[in-house]
C-alpha cells in the first residue's frame, strides 16, 4: 500500500503589495465611496428597491461623474443593506476608473490561490532546470529552432511549449511538479486595501518617466500626469495559512518509477534554498535596472529586500500575481542561453519590446503610497508553523535569541543567532475561521482538483447543505474541462446535489466545437440534468 505525505501548513505574510486578479473590473456603478472607504454594491439589491420602477436608472450610468455614494444618499437606500464588503482607501483615492478586483473565496475573503502560488515556484525551477549542465543542450536547440521557424502561427505564449516538456516531462501525467501540491492561502477582507500604481519607463537618457496611455500615450516625468491603474491588493505585513505537501509516493516508491521523477526530487526537496537563490539573483538585477535609471527609492528598496533574504532557508522569498512582470513570470533565463544577437533576433521573432533597446524589459509596475513611489508588486515570505509526517521540522522559521548579533557574510548581512534560542520556539499559525464540513471538503478538493476528486465531493455533501452549495461554492479558476461531467454524473450523490454541482460546471466550462461527440454528449448531459 502507498504510502502518502502528509499536509504541512505554511505561513504567508506580505512584503509588498499582493494583487492576483479575478479577471473582473469594478467600475463607478460598483463602488460607492465615502470618506477611507470603499464599499462595492449590490446592484440587484439596488434595483430591487424600486420595486420594477427603474425609469430612476435613465441615463444615470451615463453621467461622467456619477457618484454611487450620492445616488443611493439621495434615493434613501442604507448603504449596509446593499452592501457585499468595504476596504479601506488610506490614500483617499479619487479613482476615475476602473478597479482590477480581487481573487476570492467562495466566502467572498480575498486569497492567493494555491495555483499562483505554485506557479511561481515553477518559475523558480525552470530557472535553476535551465541553468543546469545537464540541460544545456536541450535548452539551446530548443531556443535555436525557435528564433529559426518558420511557423507564422507559432503564439509566443506557446513558444516554450516543446522546451517546457523536456524540462518537466512530457505531459502533465509525467510532469514532476505534479508531486507538490500547494493549497490556497486565504485572507480576510481587513487585509485589504485600493492601491494606485503607475507604469515606469525607461527612457533613452538612462532615466525614467512615467506612461502615460491611450492611442496618443507618452512618457512623463510627472507620476501625476501618468495614467493610474487602480487594484485590490492584500496589506503589507498581512498574513495567513495554507497547506503543501511534496507527495514523496511519485518520487521514491518502486511503483511511481515509470515516472522518472527522482532525478528531480532534490529541486522540491530543497526548495526554500532554490526560491532564495533565485530571489537573491533577481533582487541583485532589479538593483541594477534601478540603479541604471537612477530610480533612487526602488534602488533602496531592493538593497534592504536583499538583507532580508533568509539566511538559514527555512523560509523563502516568492514573486508572484500581477505586476511581477516577463522577469517574474519566466525566470528571465534567455539573455543567460543566449548570444547577443541570438536573443535580439528571438525578441524580433516574437515581438519582445522595442527593438531600438537593449534592455527588456524595461518597464516596471510601482505601486504608489500618499502619491510617491513606493513598492514593487507581489513578494511574499513563506515559512512553515507544522511538522511534516516524519516529525522533522520543514521550512521553519529560525527561533530567534533575545538578543542578535549581525555579521557580515560577504556584501550581505546575515543574522547570528545567541545561545538563548537552543530551544525551539513554537511558531503559530495565524487564526483561521472555522470552516463548515463543506467548506474544508471543498478545501481539500481544491488541494488536488481532478474529476475523481470532484465525484468524491460531490458525494460527501448532504441535502441540508445545498443552501450553503449554492451560495459559498465557486469553480472559478480551477482548471475545470468537460472531463468533470462524466465522474459527476456517475457517482452515488442525490439527484439534488448533481443538479447544483452540474450547473456550477457549465458556468466554467466553454464549450468547443473541436469537442468529440463523447464531449458534446457529456455536455448535453450536464444541460439536461438543469433541466
Amino acid at each position: 500500500m502507498k504510502e502518502h505525505s502528509a499536509h504541512e501548513t505554511y505561513r504567508v505574510t506580505v512584503i509588498t503589495p499582493v494583487h492576483v486578479g479575478s479577471g473582473s473590473k469594478l467600475g463607478k456603478t460598483d463602488i460607492a465611496r465615502h470618506g477611507s472607504q470603499l464599499t462595492v454594491v449590490d446592484m440587484e439589491s439596488v434595483f430591487s428597491s424600486f420595486q420594477g420602477d427603474l425609469s430612476v436608472f435613465d441615463n444615470v450610468f451615463e453621467e461622467r461623474d456619477f457618484d454611487l455614494f450620492k445616488f443611493l444618499k439621495d434615493n434613501r437606500i442604507p448603504l449596509d443593506e446593499v452592501k457585499k464588503y468595504s476596504i479601506a482607501n488610506p490614500d483617499n483615492i479619487r479613482f476615475a476608473s476602473e478597479i482590477l478586483e480581487m481573487i476570492k473565496t467562495g466566502m467572498g475573503n480575498p486569497m492567493i490561490p494555491g495555483s499562483s502560488i505554485k506557479g511561481a515556484i515553477r518559475t523558480v525551477i525552470w530557472w535553476h532546470l535551465v541553468r543546469s549542465e545537464k540541460n544545456q543542450a536541450d535548452v539551446k536547440k530548443e531556443l535555436t529552432n525557435l528564433i529559426n521557424s518558420k511557423d507564422k502561427d507559432l503564439k509566443d505564449q506557446r513558444a516554450d511549449d516543446k522546451l517546457d516538456e523536456r524540462l518537466f516531462g512530457k505531459d502533465p501525467n509525467h510532469d514532476f511538479m505534479r508531486g507538490l501540491q500547494v493549497g490556497d492561502v486565504e485572507f480576510t477582507l481587513s487585509d485589504m486595501k485600493l492601491l494606485d500604481c503607475k507604469v515606469l519607463n525607461l527612457t533613452h537618457e538612462n532615466s525614467y518617466g512615467w506612461e502615460k496611455m491611450g492611442k496618443n500615450g507618452f512618457i512623463t516625468p510627472d507620476p501625476k500626469k501618468a495614467t493610474p491603474l487602480y487594484c485590490e491588493s492584500l496589506n503589507l505585513k498581512a498574513a495567513s495559512a495554507g497547506k503543501m505537501k511534496i507527495e514523496k509516493f511519485l518520487f521514491d516508491d518502486p511503483l511511481a518509477k515509470h515516472l522518472n521523477f527522482s532525478d528531480n526530487k532534490e529541486l522540491l526537496a530543497n526548495l526554500p534554498e532554490k526560491c532564495n537563490e533565485f530571489a537573491e539573483t533577481f533582487i541583485a538585477d532589479e538593483i541594477a535596472f534601478f540603479k541604471s535609471c537612477n530610480m533612487q527609492e526602488m534602488v533602496k528598496f531592493y538593497s534592504d529586500l536583499e538583507k532580508r533574504i533568509p539566511a538559514d532557508n527555512r523560509s523563502f522569498l516568492l514573486h508572484l500575481g500581477w505586476g511581477s512582470g516577463w522577469r517574474g513570470m519566466t525566470g528571465n533565463y534567455l539573455e543567460d542561453c543566449l548570444e547577443k544577437n541570438d536573443f535580439a533576433r528571438l525578441r524580433e521573432r516574437f515581438k519582445l519590446g522595442k527593438l531600438y533597446s537593449d534592455v527588456f524589459p524595461k518597464t516596471r509596475k510601482i505601486a504608489f503610497q500618499n502619491g510617491k513611489p513606493a513598492y514593487p508588486l507581489g513578494w511574499i515570505k513563506i515559512c512553515s508553523v507544522s511538522a511534516s509526517s516524519d516529525n522533522k521540522p520543514v521550512l521553519s522559521e529560525k527561533p530567534q535569541a533575545v538578543s542578535e548579533s549581525r555579521q557580515s557574510l560577504g556584501d550581505k548581512e546575515r543574522i547570528s543567532v545567541g545561545k538563548s534560542a537552543l530551544k525551539p520556539a513554537t511558531v503559530s499559525a495565524p487564526a483561521i475561521p472555522r470552516q463548515t464540513e463543506l467548506m474544508q471538503n471543498f478545501q481539500d478538493f481544491r488541494l488536488n482538483p481532478s474529476p475523481e476528486s470532484f465525484a468524491e465531493f460531490a458525494e460527501q455533501i448532504t441535502v441540508e447543505e445545498m443552501d450553503e452549495l449554492m451560495k459559498n461554492i465557486s469553480l472559478k479558476n480551477l482548471g475545470i474541462h468537460i472531463g468533470y461531467a462524466a465522474p459527476l454524473l456517475s457517482c452515488s450523490a442525490p439527484d439534488e446535489i448533481k443538479k447544483i454541482l452540474a450547473a456550477k460546471l457549465l458556468e466554467v466550462i466553454q464549450k468547443s466545437d473541436k469537442w468529440n461527440a463523447k464531449k458534446l454528449e457529456a455536455y448535453k448531459k450536464l444541460e439536461a440534468i438543469i433541466v
